[in-house]
């Protein structure tokens, strides 16, 4: 390995460690109880290094955003390439999403954080667009979903694509917000899957009847 192949790798690594050092600390405290020092002495590195890679909190926060909200897109996608009905590949979506936040609370935490007070993030306006542009692709998965459907008949043509779209998302949203912090936790888990199954299902089924 040559000496530039082995600095990128060894920044590479440093780069890693101080998001994973980030998102657990992130995820024990909260974004707002945690500092750019202390992800530094949890990655074991100084705080000068971690500036050398990210330019702030934010920025780092970003980053971990971006990296899970492409990962569940490749679940979406799989679910989409498995060419079920419209009606139920909706709810596969829904609920692969309550999982994705089931198996870390505070990342949806901080995806609502960003969503509702995007101005409290010191982004650059290429971050944020990243950000804005990844969020808005599982979205629009659904609005992909409701055209297929209209296409094969399972919803009448004379449908709001995007005001039904809203509807979904919001309720999604809403469900795993009301029951995500809540309760017993060892209960939290069923009890967002159930709620989320058989709300999207009720809609589904009067979207068909509109």
């Amino acid at each position: 390995m040559g000496i530039t192949a082995k600095r990128n790798k060894i920044r590479e690594l440093r780069r890693q460690a101080i998001l994973k050092a980030a998102r657990k600390l992130f995820f024990e405290k909260g974004f707002k109880n945690v500092s750019v020092e202390s992800i530094a002495k949890r990655a074991n590195i100084s705080k000068g290094a971690v500036y050398l890679h990210f330019k702030s909190k934010d920025e780092i926060y970003t980053h971990l955003l971006l990296n899970e909200v492409d990962r569940h897109q490749k679940i979406i996608q799989s679910i989409v390439d498995e060419k079920k009905t419209a009606f139920e590949s909706i709810k596969n979506i829904a609920l692969s999403y309550a999982d994705f936040f089931l198996h870390d609370p505070e990342l949806f935490r901080i995806l609502m954080n960003y969503m509702l007070n995007p101005e409290h993030l010191e982004l650059t306006e290429e971050m944020d667009r990243k950000l804005l542009i990844a969020v808005n692709k599982n979205i629009d998965a659904i609005s992909e979903l409701l055209k297929a459907g209209i296409e094969a008949g399972e919803f009448p043509r004379n449908i709001n694509i995007f005001h039904n779209r809203n509807v979904i998302w919001g309720m999604i949203n809403g469900i795993i917000a009301l029951h995500l912090f809540t309760g017993p936790e060892e209960k939290r888990g069923g009890r967002i899957r159930n709620t989320i199954d058989e709300g999207v299902s009720i809609f589904l089924k009067g979207l068909k009847e509109f």
